[in-house]
């Protein structure tokens, strides 16, 4: 419940920014992924004062204009993908078959979400009106899902180029136990979390979340024993097989709650 409730606080506080961005009126994204929104905004004010930094514009419009075809999300994509397939060590069929998946991915999924997201606007306007006429001189929001943010093309594009990056980080980090392989399924909606504070500069959210997966790193580290159990008591993972995630071991509001029970012996 207390988990619950300040996700939605967190809901109330970035609002305006999601409803601004992502062009959603009478929306909010009570998922607590959005935690992430109330220091990507400091993190942009911080980039702003940077010289040299803070002139990048890595916008996929600005992306686009530099680059020609190749600044395109979809040619984008596979070229990403076939990258990723190299260096996995692919044969020649399954590294293509990777690069067309991405690429399609990238132009499909902006798409797909913003048709979905259309949908939502009538239903939250109509809500809206309804609950404020009980509620007179109170505004209300819709309470959407976290998916909703992924429909921005700087989104994906982020997502893209993390997902090497932080397979490399956990490599490098001392002291990290946990390679994410079903975990980087949630890199899209840290970015998406985070695009409307960062203005959808691709760079900047690369950033931004690379930086914060180190604290999810350990975090998930240290939460490994009781995910561990948690996981075993479900029949989800082998008990006798030390395991963490992201989403559930490495969310620091989830950890912070489970450690002052701990506290209280509970």
């Amino acid at each position: 419940m207390i988990f619950l409730a300040v996700g939605s606080i967190i809901a109330d506080i970035t609002a305006k920014d999601y409803q601004e961005f992502n062009d959603m009126p009478c929306i909010a994204v009570p998922c607590t992924v959005s935690f992430l929104a109330l220091f990507a905004k400091p993190f942009n004010a911080l980039i702003e004062k940077i010289p040299g930094i803070r002139d990048i514009n890595a916008s996929p419009e600005n992306i686009r204009k530099r680059m020609g075809i190749f600044g395109e999300l979809g040619v984008m994509g596979t070229v990403i993908g076939v990258i990723i397939g190299i260096l996995a060590g692919y044969d020649y069929g399954m590294v293509l078959n990777l690069g067309m998946q991405i690429g399609v991915l990238m132009v499909f999924l902006p798409k797909t979400v913003s048709v979905l997201c259309e949908g939502i606007i009538p239903v939250a306007n109509a809500i809206t009106e309804f609950v404020q006429e009980k509620f007179e001189g109170r505004e209300v929001y819709v309470g959407v899902d976290c998916a909703a943010l992924l429909g921005h093309p700087s989104v994906m594009a982020s997502a893209v180029l993390l997902y090497p990056m932080i397979v490399v980080l956990s490599v490098l980090l001392p002291g990290n136990g946990i390679l994410p392989i079903a975990s980087l399924a949630v890199i899209p909606y840290w970015c998406g979390a985070v695009a409307a504070q960062l203005k959808g500069n691709v760079f900047r959210i690369v950033l931004f979340v690379l930086i914060w997966s180190i604290p999810v790193f350990y975090i998930a580290t240290l939460m490994a024993p009781i995910h561990t159990q948690t996981m075993g008591l479900l029949n989800l993972a082998d008990p006798n097989v030390v395991n963490s995630s992201f989403d559930m071991g490495g969310d620091p509001l989830g950890a912070l709650l489970v450690y002052i029970f701990k506290i209280f012996g509970k």
